[in-house]
């Protein structure tokens, strides 16, 4: 087996987990690190990418960029995943979580006033109560899932030696994580890894979520990262609660009494179970209302464009909290928001939903953030024909139709309160 593996050269950042699962899987590939911009620019157009980034996977005909696309496609093909249901639930939500500390963290560290005092920007995000809820959800596990290691582990080994290296009391201070680091770094491949040459701590970073009874779907009074999860249940035609909280105090009133492992918003409560994580909750009401993937070639589609779809969303995101970047978004967003759009676009073409004929889940994410950015820029979205008709379609399913034409329906807000745009009602 022949691979190659693209990133920024020197970087550990988003590439490393891939980097330790083929390590770990003994499989032979070759590593491009580009060392500046224009070097990745001379070849992300010309590569065969849907959604050219780093990092990248090819793998044969496979080409994919998005980590989490990659991991996913890679824990299949060496059977480094969950094997039953309950599994897969488990692992999407502690794989997200592991994303969000990561997510967390990329906040600080790009903050020059936080990681002044790094002690207190982790306690501010509450870091030390996230990395106990890890360790409870471990038990006495040997790896996340048991006595196998998965990918979810290298993930998870990762965002916490970057955080260790950050600040390295927290991590030291907290024996169950400590070991668990140091199982992983004691794994054959790792342990050669980290003890070679090629190993570096740093640089990390660039330069620059009972039976019968109704579900309920809890979060902020806002469509956000809810929406799409909503429009999951519509167009699955199951009537669910819809649990809108108010305010900080109403959902500290309920946080911790509600039996999550990870407490957050949003929340599915059902028959099955309780889950945070809005992306582990979609993935898990696609598999169970049949909006998933049907084969391999699907399944790597939809980690493809789930992740491409976050990314839109990120990118608006982070300019409804600026106050300067909204004196003039579209000059904000000309460069990194309207290329993915365009990508997008020309990825959907004449298709009537992103795999076709069939309705998946993440045409509800892709919906939810086109929408958005058409509230917000609408230029943006109704220049290309495609995506505005992209829409179009999906606003006249015969489910979908009918909740937007409801009063529990609202195109704003968007955003909550503390947001500076998209956080009125229409």
């Amino acid at each position: 087996m022949s691979l190659t593996l693209g990133y920024w050269a020197g970087i550990r950042g988003r590439v490393e987990p891939i980097n330790l699962l083929l390590l770990h899987s003994g499989v032979n590939f070759e590593f491009k690190g580009y060392t500046s911009l224009p070097e990745w620019a001379a070849d992300k157009a010309s590569m065969g990418f849907d959604f050219p980034n780093l990092p990248y996977l090819i793998d044969g005909d496979v080409k994919l960029t998005q980590t989490l696309a990659i991991l996913r496609y890679l824990a299949r093909k060496l059977n480094l995943g969950a094997k039953t249901e309950p599994e897969i639930r488990r692992m999407d939500l502690i794989e997200q979580q592991a994303d969000e500390l990561m997510q967390s963290c990329i906040r600080i560290w790009y903050n020059p006033e936080s990681v002044k005092n790094p002690e207190k920007s982790l306690n501010d995000i509450q870091m030390p109560s996230k990395l106990e809820q890890v360790v409870k959800f471990m038990g006495e596990n040997k790896y996340v899932f048991g006595d196998n290691v998965t990918y979810v582990d290298f993930m998870l080994y990762s965002y916490l030696d970057y955080i260790r290296q950050y600040y390295p009391d927290i991590i030291t201070k907290n024996a169950a994580i400590s070991s668990y680091l140091d199982r992983i770094e004691a794994l054959p491949a790792v342990n050669k890894y980290i003890n070679g040459e090629k190993f570096h701590r740093l640089p990390i970073t660039g330069p620059f979520a009972s039976w019968g009874e109704m579900p309920t779907v809890g979060y902020w009074d806002c469509r956000g990262l809810c929406e799409p999860i909503r429009l999951i249940l519509v167009q699955a035609g199951v009537e669910f609660e819809d649990k809108r909280y108010k305010s900080k105090e109403e959902w500290a009133e309920d946080k911790f009494s509600l039996g999550f492992e990870f407490p957050n918003m949003p929340y599915l409560i059902d028959d099955e179970g309780k889950f945070t994580q809005s992306l582990a909750i979609m993935r898990y009401l696609a598999r169970k209302h049949d909006m998933g993937a049907t084969n391999e070639t699907e399944q790597r589609q939809l980690d493809l464009l789930e992740q491409v779809a976050i990314e839109l969303l990120q990118t608006c995101g982070r300019t409804w909290f600026n106050a300067e970047a909204l004196k003039d978004p579209a000059k904000t967003l000309s460069e990194s928001l309207v290329p993915k759009l365009e990508q997008m676009a020309k990825f959907i073409g004449d298709k009537k939903f992103l795999l076709g004929d069939r309705v998946s889940y993440v045409d509800m994410i892709l919906y939810s953030v086109l929408d958005y950015i058409r509230l917000f820029i609408p230029d943006f979205v109704t220049r290309e024909s495609a995506l505005t008709s992209f829409l179009e379609r999906v606003e006249t399913l015969p489910n979908i139709k009918k909740y937007i034409h409801s009063d529990k329906f609202s195109r704003m807000p968007v955003t909550g309160p503390t947001a500076l745009w998209g956080n009125k009602k229409e």
